[in-house]
């Protein structure tokens, strides 16, 4: 009879747990890959994009943008060269907290003054350790890159850019 009670006495707490367990928050990344450090801050932060209070964080890239070679991307988007799209670090897609696939986002070309927008559909790294893919870094394809003044013989702008989430509070 006690092995009863404390049975449903456990079957009891246990539904209790699981029924107060908050839920993530809307657009969570469930299945985040830990591989890669995530770029966006942690649920529930003021300075997440996806909280109410959050400002437009204009980044500016330390790489000069390159364009990509057609593929499937991380995205599950096979692309091509006339696409407007973009490649982000890992830590934006399939390793942040918030999964950036599909997001609207303008990319500027401060030297020439030409403004794009893009949607996210890929996520980059790089193989060169001297020059590493970092969270504020954006690959480009090859329409996208054109349209910011990119010269396809050089493969990459010759300068930096500046890129902000479209969803973002401005």
């Amino acid at each position: 009879m006690i092995a009863i009670r404390s049975f449903f006495f456990a079957a009891a707490f246990l539904a209790a747990a699981v029924i107060s367990s908050p839920a993530p928050p809307a657009g969570f990344n469930t299945n985040r890959d830990p591989t890669h450090k995530a770029c966006d801050p942690a649920p529930g932060s003021p300075a997440h994009p996806h909280v109410g209070s959050a400002k437009c964080f204009i980044q500016e890239t330390d790489r000069h943008p390159y364009y990509l070679t057609p593929e499937l991307g991380a995205c599950g988007v096979t692309y091509n060269d006339n696409m407007l799209g973009a490649c982000l670090n890992p830590g934006w897609v399939e390793s942040g907290y918030y999964n950036s696939c599909g997001r609207k986002t303008t990319v500027m070309n401060p030297a020439n003054k030409k403004s794009i927008e893009v949607v996210i559909i890929d996520s980059c790294i790089s193989d060169d350790a001297k020059h590493p893919f970092h969270c504020n870094d954006i690959s480009l394809t090859k329409a996208a890159f054109l349209a910011l003044g990119g010269n396809p013989d050089d493969g990459y702008l010759a300068n930096n850019v500046k890129w902000y989430f479209n969803d973002q509070k401005k």
